[in-house]
């Protein structure tokens, strides 16, 4: 089983995501998403935001074992965008490895 990782832990993750269903994978720019959209995707737990990167952007759906829907963002890559459309349908297992960036990666 595949793993999508996550730097911090964020708001937007149910209590128990792992393991859980990748449902879609959508190529979005950062332009047409709503600031409100950007801030519940980036909300850190304990505070903060994590700032995406600006340009096209991989958006995944996904929904926990318990039947909750959630979302991530990613940086574009074709392989990236690729491996992710492979695991479409598929359960993938959900791991948040919390990293201490610098300031400059948050709104």
């Amino acid at each position: 089983m595949a793993t999508i990782r996550f730097s911090h832990n964020y708001t937007k993750l149910p209590p128990d995501p792992d393991p859980s269903t990748l449902l879609e994978v959508l190529t979005v720019d950062r332009s047409d998403l709503h600031r409100a959209f950007i801030e519940y995707d980036t909300h850190i737990v304990g505070g903060g935001h994590y700032n995406p990167p600006t340009g096209k952007l991989i958006l995944l759906l996904l929904q926990s074992c318990d039947g909750e829907v959630f979302t991530t963002i990613r940086r574009y890559t074709p392989d990236k965008h690729k491996h992710y459309l492979r695991l479409r349908g598929k359960p993938v297992h959900i791991t948040i490895e919390e990293r201490k960036e610098s300031l400059g990666a948050y709104l």
